[in-house]
């Protein structure tokens, strides 16, 4: 029985270069202008149509189109992030995205509009694989699951800030200005990715575990679908209860609901910050497993409690589990991937992860509308906890091996220089 001081939070140190250099600074920079550009216009964009006379199919067509074109070209972007300078695809994405908004506000004829919808979801994924991988080839080994915390939280605080400002406006008659401003912040995103150095990962070594070449030039990356398809079994969460979250306030007479998002974003947050660390230390399967257990722990609180403080309650303990399980699987998925793949990999791990959004969008509304939306709440932690019994059973020996390390019988690693990184980080 040994457990290794050096290896444990209060002396952790492994010879690696900075987590904080300029570049991983400028890449959360212009990744919180590119999502703040994003989010701002999500309220105010659904507001204009509606203003314009665009209703029921036609005006959820129009929504989806943006998505529809993101996930259909994330493939085909990831592939030419592999074989690329990926400043380029960045570049690319934010010029896009920044032309769009300014765009909109010239016609509101669906043979103007759609083009520019499609044209925007092809910016978004550009801009976003881009910038996943950018950071995966940036950022060292032995602090991957931090440097994706940090990343993520880029992600979360813009999505947190901007719709209320977007809604702010709104509300103020200042639709118009709104549609600037976002091309101003995707504006501020191409001036701050511009100012990015070339990053070459490390070339792939001949005693590597991972096989040779067996996703270059695929549009799929394999090793990364299996920690996606875990995170669409969480992110189909998200999709119930973000946008369904006031209807089912409205079943308990919760008049305080609209605490729930800050609530959820701060808990989020503040956990990414906490366990991104934990995961590099101790490996990937000791953040999964118990941030997965808190995200069904919190959809069966939610479900059933019908006062404020317990309602707000297991809020936050469901942003504290969400936030912990997203960039450990992030993470994972970089993990599984070879050096040159990661392009490929992040793009097939955010579509996962966007479908599972979609998905629990549209299942939300058929069965909520049947049995009631704190009851398909409730159903929903079915489907993570399929996902936590497809993880468990799959990273069995990794599981084990950490439960033992957490009753002291085993040799805590970092989740670097454990064979393997995966298996939860701790050496038989």
């Amino acid at each position: 029985m040994t457990i290794q001081l050096d290896r444990l939070p209060f002396a952790y140190a492994l010879p690696t270069r900075s987590l904080f250099t300029r570049d991983f600074v400028l890449v959360c920079a212009a990744t919180f202008c590119f999502f703040f550009c994003h989010h701002l216009l999500t309220p105010v964009f659904t507001a204009y149509l509606e203003q314009h006379h665009w209703h029921g199919q036609v005006l959820g067509a129009m929504l989806a189109a943006l998505m529809v074109a993101s996930l259909v070209t994330r493939p085909f972007v990831g592939k030419q992030a592999d074989e690329w300078d990926k400043r380029r695809l960045l570049i690319g994405g934010a010029l896009l995205v920044m032309l769009c908004p300014v765009l909109y506000t010239v016609s509101a004829h669906p043979a103007v509009m759609l083009p520019i919808r499609l044209v925007h979801g092809i910016g978004f994924a550009m801009f976003y694989v881009a910038a996943s991988s950018y950071l995966a080839d940036l950022v060292p080994q032995a602090h991957r699951g931090e440097g994706i915390s940090y990343f993520s939280n880029a992600m979360k605080l813009a999505t947190a800030i901007s719709p209320a400002l977007g809604v702010l406006l709104l509300n103020g008659h200042w639709m118009q200005p709104v549609f600037w401003l976002a091309s101003a912040m995707a504006f501020v995103a191409l001036l701050l990715v511009l100012q990015l150095r070339p990053v070459q990962p490390p070339l792939p070594s001949s005693d590597s575990a991972l096989p040779a070449a067996r996703n270059k030039g695929r549009l799929f990356n394999r090793p990364a679908f299996y920690p996606g398809l875990i995170m669409a079994t969480n992110s189909m969460v998200f999709g119930v209860l973000m946008p369904f979250m006031p209807l089912i306030a409205g079943e308990k007479q919760l008049s305080a609901i609209f605490l729930f998002y800050p609530v959820y974003a701060l808990s989020l947050m503040l956990s990414r910050g906490a366990t991104g660390p934990l995961s590099d230390r101790y490996g990937r399967v000791s953040v999964i497993v118990p941030g997965m257990t808190l995200v069904i722990v919190s959809l069966w609180g939610l479900a059933a409690a019908n006062h404020p403080v317990w309602f707000l309650g297991f809020s936050a303990l469901y942003g504290f589990g969400a936030g912990t399980v997203q960039p450990s699987l992030i993470a994972m998925a970089v993990d599984r991937s070879r050096e040159d793949e990661r392009g490929s990999a992040m793009a097939t791990f955010t579509m996962c992860n966007d479908t599972g959004i979609a998905l629990g969008m549209y299942a939300m509304g058929a069965v909520g509308a049947q049995v009631g939306y704190s009851e398909a709440l409730g159903l929903t932690s079915l489907v993570v906890l399929a996902g936590w019994l497809v993880f468990v059973w799959r990273e069995r020996q990794g599981v084990l091996a950490w439960a033992k390390a957490m009753l002291s019988t085993g040799t805590v690693c970092s989740a670097s220089q454990c064979p393997d990184s995966n298996k939860g980080g701790i050496k038989q």
